[in-house]
């Protein structure tokens, strides 16, 4: 990556949609370009350009990009793992550096027995994931999961539903509508209010109208996948939106930002239901950047720098 006192230049590439719209934001503001490649669709005219370009050896791109982008000017490019953009990235890889570091970072947990690596193969590329177990069954690079200090900010409080004591917002399954129905129905044994708000994808609606469903309660309940081990989005969006989250998650315990005011396990609020009372009652602890930097945008860039560092 050359002089490591010279900042690398740094790009960031995802689909688009309003949660990447919003996460690209914040990630802009460390001076990351961004950029969102729109894959033009396959044709008749566009099998034969295809066919052209591979006997006159002229490179014909099938992607739409900003005008002002040079994938081939960045030290350091970070892709969130989808085929498409996959797809994009092996169809660049002739002009992209050969000290370029090529990151992978995958925001989901595998679900099956083998990790797909969308036909990523190259030397260059590191596959980064938010969960530990993953890492380990598929030797992948781990990097802790990451949202924004500044998420209060991005709350249009204008659709802020009516208030509730403990709300649940996201997709689900028989798995986690099992164990949602199981928490709900002890919470609301002990007087307290619940709603479910089932979004069948993060990415079907407006990231701001999805924060503002979490200011809805006072606390929010995370339920994880079954499969996964490491926590993702919920706990650190409560964090940094100033909510309590009552979480399934073990291994949130193990993170700096755990406080035991702030995040309580379902497994706990099984055990002894009457104990999830003195938390919700209990104040908010405010938790000192220290905890929370490394989850913070700014903060995960320089982690992931290090780590791409250690690892060269």
């Amino acid at each position: 990556m050359g002089n490591p006192l010279i900042s690398p230049k740094i790009c960031w590439i995802a689909t688009r949609c309003s949660f990447n719209d919003c996460q690209a934001e914040q990630i802009s503001r460390e001076g990351i370009q961004t950029v969102f490649p729109k894959h033009n669709p396959s044709c008749f005219l566009s099998k034969i350009i295809r066919r052209l370009s591979v006997l006159t050896n002229i490179r014909v791109s099938y992607w739409s990009v900003d005008s002002h982008f040079d994938i081939s000017s960045f030290d350091i490019i970070i892709v969130k793992k989808h085929p498409l953009l996959l797809k994009y990235i092996n169809g660049n890889l002739g002009i992209i550096k050969n000290s370029a570091k090529i990151i992978v970072w995958d925001e989901n947990a595998c679900k099956g027995d083998t990790y797909d690596f969308c036909g990523g193969s190259d030397k260059r590329m590191l596959f980064f994931s938010f969960d530990k177990r993953d890492s380990t069954r598929f030797h992948l690079h781990y990097i802790n999961s990451f949202s924004s200090v500044r998420l209060p900010a991005l709350v249009d409080t204008s659709l802020i539903v009516e208030n509730c004591d403990v709300i649940f917002v996201g997709s689900t399954d028989e798995y986690r509508n099992n164990k949602i129905d199981q928490c709900f129905s002890a919470i609301k044994k002990l007087g307290f209010s619940c709603k479910k708000v089932i979004i069948p994808n993060r990415m079907s609606i407006p990231y701001q109208k999805y924060l503002a469903y979490f200011l809805s309660g006072k606390v929010i309940l995370d339920i994880t996948r079954e499969y996964q081990f490491s926590p993702t989005l919920r706990p650190l969006e409560g964090m940094f939106l100033g909510r309590k989250v009552l979480t399934d998650c073990v291994e949130t315990i193990n993170q700096p930002y755990f406080r035991e005011s702030n995040i309580f396990l379902v497994q706990s609020l099984m055990k002894d239901p009457k104990s999830f009372i003195a938390f919700i009652n209990k104040p908010l602890v405010a938790i000192p950047q220290s905890d929370w930097c490394d989850f913070d945008t700014k903060g995960w860039v320089a982690k992931l720098i290090r780590e791409i560092t250690i690892n060269e």
